[in-house]
């Protein structure tokens, strides 16, 4: 894996080479701020559930990964389901960097208890705005 300074400028590299017809969302397993696996959104009409948390979640299954040691990086706010596994499976840190403003499980009506989680959002607007415009612009066009 290419050498970056950041988790943020990995994140970043790995969305600008995705296709435009590929869903613009990415998420990382990282250790003592070392990635250890990452993956997009893989979901299309035929599977719903390929969501970038749930396949880093599956990798890091396969690996043997201790999760309570995990931080999950993902530019858009898990969805419920997402959020759901990554309770599950004891991953207590979550960094994300743009709000999911219809399916996110912090604006929607969460069900989950997360107050012995520690989950933060960038506050670095360069970035988050990075990862908004690319995620407007994807589904502006699927959608019209």
């Amino acid at each position: 894996m290419k050498n970056f300074k950041n988790i943020k400028d990995f994140l970043q590299h790995k969305i600008n080479k995705t296709s435009e017809k590929k869903i613009p969302i990415i998420a990382a397993a990282v250790k003592n701020n070392k990635i250890i696996t990452f993956s997009k959104n893989k979901k299309g009409w035929n599977n719903r559930l390929k969501h970038a948390e749930i396949n880093v979640i599956n990798k890091c299954l396969k690996k043997k990964v201790n999760f309570s040691d995990i931080t999950i990086y993902v530019n858009l706010e898990p969805c419920m389901m997402c959020m759901g596994a990554i309770k599950n499976v004891g991953i207590s840190k979550i960094y994300y960097y743009v709000e999911n403003q219809k399916k996110g499980f912090i604006t929607s009506n969460f069900t989950h208890d997360i107050s012995k989680m520690d989950i933060k959002k960038s506050n670095d607007k360069k970035i988050n705005n990075f990862f908004k415009e690319k995620l407007e612009n994807y589904f502006k066009k699927i959608r019209g």
